[in-house]
């Protein structure tokens, strides 16, 4: 389990969609606020030395996630934000690489360096199968 220290509000988006049988043509069609969150986790040097030192006094950033906001089809038609998934102090699920030393597959999106992750590796693993 990691630490949630800090939630940072990144920005606001208007999500283009294609509509009817209007092949490549793009219309608004929803607005995502995105976040990313500041996770402690000093418990990693403890689980394997490549961690001692690394990170921000272990802080590590993660991705930027987009969340769905509620009502129109863009961001300027004064609906609130959407409220981000965790709040700072929460304890959450993370993952690390299982050989850190090595790196990582390119098919995982990391936030930082070391791609200490709090949404799960598989859906990485799951998009990648997709494309």
């Amino acid at each position: 389990m990691c630490t949630i220290t800090e939630v940072v509000y990144a920005k606001s988006a208007t999500r283009m969609c294609e509509r009817g049988n209007n092949e490549g043509v793009q219309y608004p069609c929803g607005c995502d606020d995105f976040y990313f969150y500041i996770i402690h986790a000093p418990q990693l040097a403890e689980i394997d030395s490549f961690y001692e030192g690394t990170g921000d006094n272990y802080n590590y950033n993660s991705l930027e996630v987009g969340i769905d906001r509620e009502g129109g089809d863009t961001c300027d038609n004064g609906s609130d934000i959407a409220l981000p998934e965790w709040e700072a102090g929460d304890e959450v699920e993370c993952w690390r690489p299982s050989s850190p030393s090595e790196g990582v597959r390119n098919v995982y999106r990391c936030g930082n360096d070391e791609c200490i992750k709090i949404f799960d590796p598989q859906d990485d693993i799951d998009q990648a199968d997709t494309i």
